[in-house]
């Protein structure tokens, strides 16, 4: 088993409420996602999404996209466009998340593919919950993650998603999800190293060549991003996430807390209190 296919066993999706915003007259609209990403599938019809700082995405029929927590897109729909629109959430076995870093939407078509089906099937069950509905909401939002991360992975180009870029390569790929499975464990550069079968140097320089950082600077974002959604969504003291991502000391952490987010821990879940 690859490391790309490692994680993606380990993946667990939450899928907030989907909603279906249909546009009869073509107008604009913006989409304001909260903490978490989310997810957009269009029904019927072609638009565009645009993202600051991004190429805007053109959207025909059953293009499936995901775009980072916290983006404010913008929709500019033809007559006739209708999407299926909702938050998610994932996991790596309950350690760092799949999401953390992305940089900008990522989309894919489900265009004759069995996805369609299972998506519509989704918008039914939505429109009429029973016993098991989230359960089987959770199933196909994952399988659709699964698919466009596939196809980011498969596709050769640059990926928004900078794990899925790494796991190209095995060796990197068992690095990485060293680091994303075990956050807390004492991986050092040494021990990165050995996990990669490489030399230190080789796989400092290669790890760097992939991601754009050096591998303990990715860890520590990696510790960091999930200590933002642990405080955001747990009451859990400051000094327990600490050593749960991998910091002995509250102190460092908070340091190293306030250089990635400009804010101390405590302040941080106080600012997302009934956001999350």
């Amino acid at each position: 088993m690859t490391g790309f296919d490692h994680l993606l066993v380990a993946l667990n999706v939450s899928a907030g409420p989907f909603s279906v915003l249909a546009f009869s007259a073509g107008l604009s609209t913006s989409l304001d996602a909260e903490s978490e990403p989310f997810a957009l599938y269009v029904l019927s019809g072609s638009g565009r999404l645009s993202a600051p700082g991004q190429a805007a995405l053109a959207l025909d029929q059953d293009a499936f996209v995901l775009a980072p927590g916290g983006l404010r897109c913008r929709l500019d729909p033809s007559p006739g466009f209708k999407v299926a629109y909702g938050s998610v959430a994932g996991s790596f076995g309950g350690a760092a998340g799949p999401f953390d870093g992305l940089r900008g939407p990522m989309a894919t078509s489900f265009a004759g593919r069995p996805m369609r089906e299972a998506f519509l099937a989704l918008m039914s069950e939505l429109a009429s919950p029973g016993f098991g509905s989230r359960a089987l909401a959770n199933c196909i939002v994952k399988q659709a993650l699964v698919t466009l991360m596939r196809d980011a992975f498969t596709s050769g180009g640059q990926a928004a998603l900078p794990w899925i870029a790494a796991l190209r390569d095995d060796r990197l790929g068992r690095a990485v999800a060293a680091m994303i499975e075990r956050p807390s464990d004492p991986l050092t550069l040494d021990v990165l190293a050995r996990i990669a079968g490489m030399s230190r140097s080789t796989f400092s320089e290669r790890f760097s060549a992939a991601l754009g950082r050096p591998p303990i600077d990715f860890l520590r974002e990696i510790r960091l991003d999930r200590a933002a959604r642990m405080l955001a969504s747990t009451d859990l003291p400051v000094k327990r996430i600490a050593n749960a991502v991998g910091y002995e000391s509250r102190s460092y952490f908070s340091r190293a807390f306030r250089s990635r987010f400009d804010i101390d821990p405590s302040d941080y879940r106080a600012s997302r209190a009934g956001c999350c």
